[in-house]
């Protein structure tokens, strides 16, 4: 079973709203030019940097009114080693000032950490969370250190259950660029990471399959609250408009706790290539729905 996070929470809590969510910096500090906002934008070419060498926490009001329900997040785009990352706490209440952190098994803190590669990397809980206030820290970063992209929200599975042909994020794709200077002489050469088209085939679906509503998903489409969108609405709406990330293997139960970490680490982060697809039938009972995408790993 795969995984599609589609929904960044944190970037339609500040940058799509007019009335954008309160942001703190309670310890530490921002970079000049490298603000905290900068990794809510969906642009990979800017970044979060933190200011000196203390470590930095900021506060987000998620929801001004009411929750959001969170259960995992991604990250893309950073230069971050195995013995830095985040933690993340959330809270609940009103006043924004009683945080826990979110220790769903299979992860027995609230640290996260990406491997040594420098990958995109995601992240699933096991639990569903309601969620008000956010509180972000970086944990052992250096000015040098940056983030681009961090997406917070609930990570789809109801349907998502991709098919062969598929390839699989375990490492970027690189490509040599052979340069030549003015006599014509060859350059060393530079190797620069390449995207790699997908192709998101959706398991064959039942009609009322397709059509089935996600219950809590509650978000708002088209200027109008949808509590329940429906599983085609809802994929289509944010694929077309927005990057977002695929997890391919969620893993599966009987599966420890370091495995399904391992698993879930595997995410591309992604947009539709050119023109977002419809679901088809394929036969007279059942539709497919291959979605075309390009995805980047680092």
């Amino acid at each position: 079973m795969a995984a599609l996070l589609l929904d960044n929470m944190l970037h339609r809590a500040y940058w799509g709203k007019s009335n954008r969510a309160t942001i703190t910096v309670t310890a530490g500090s921002e970079a000049e030019g490298h603000p905290f906002v900068n990794m809510l934008d969906h642009n990979a070419g800017t970044s979060f940097k933190i200011g000196s060498g203390a470590q930095a926490t900021i506060t987000m009001q998620l929801a001004i009114t009411g929750s959001e329900s969170t259960n995992g997040f991604a990250v893309y785009g950073h230069n971050l080693t195995p013995s830095q990352g985040f933690t993340i706490e959330y809270d609940n209440e009103v006043a924004g000032t009683d945080f826990s952190g979110y220790n769903a098994d299979p992860y027995t803190s609230n640290v996260y950490l990406p491997d040594e590669t420098g990958k995109a990397f995601g992240v699933l809980f096991d639990s569903t969370l309601t969620t008000k206030y956010l509180k972000i820290s970086t944990l052992n970063w250096t000015t040098d250190s940056y983030v681009s992209i961090l997406s917070l929200g609930r990570w789809l599975q109801q349907g998502i259950e991709l098919t062969a042909p598929f390839t699989p994020p375990f490492s970027a794709v690189s490509e040599n660029m052979i340069k030549r200077n003015n006599n014509g002489n060859p350059l060393l050469n530079s190797v620069r990471s390449a995207p790699t088209k997908l192709s998101l085939n959706l398991a064959p679906f039942e009609y009322d399959d397709i059509n089935a509503t996600l219950s809590g998903y509650g978000t708002t489409i088209n200027g109008s609250s949808e509590l329940t969108p429906k599983l085609a609405q809802y994929v289509s709406y944010f694929c077309s408009r927005f990057p977002f990330f695929v997890m391919h293997d969620v893993g599966v139960s009987g599966d420890d706790n370091a495995t399904l970490i391992d698993k879930r680490e595997e995410v591309y982060f992604a947009t539709i290539d050119r023109t977002m697809s419809q679901p088809k039938y394929n036969t007279p009972t059942t539709l497919n729905w291959r979605i075309p995408a390009i995805g980047y790993v680092k």
